[in-house]
C-alpha cells in the first residue's frame, strides 16, 4: 500500500512532493506487531539470519530465467524486495 502513494517529480527535490495538497495524507499507521495476538491473523516472517533467507535473496538478485532476453545485472532491487511471510494458526 505504501508503494501506491503519490510521488513527486524526481527532478524536483529527489521526488519529494512539495505541496501537501498534491500528495496522499497518511491518517494512521500500524504494523502487525502493534496488534495483540488475539486480534486475529498471525504472521510468521522468514528469519533474516538463515541460510534460506540468503538463498531467497540470491534468487531475487541472480535472474537467469528464460523470460529474460538479456541477463539483467546481479543486483537486489531493495525497493521491490519483500521478506517472505506466511499466515499461521495460533495454538492455545
Amino acid at each position: 500500500h505504501v508503494q501506491a502513494l503519490k510521488r513527486g517529480d524526481r527532478a524536483i527535490e529527489s521526488g519529494v512532493i512539495q505541496a501537501p495538497e498534491q500528495g496522499d495524507l497518511i491518517v494512521d499507521f500500524a504494523t502487525a506487531t502493534d496488534r495483540p495476538a488475539s486480534a486475529g491473523t498471525a504472521w510468521q516472517v522468514m528469519k533474516t539470519d538463515s541460510a534460506a533467507f540468503e538463498d531467497f535473496k540470491t534468487s531475487k538478485r541472480v535472474r537467469d530465467e528464460a523470460f529474460f532476453y538479456r541477463k539483467p545485472p546481479e543486483v537486489l532491487d531493495i525497493c521491490g524486495f519483500e521478506t517472505p511471510v506466511r499466515e499461521i494458526t495460533l495454538e492455545d
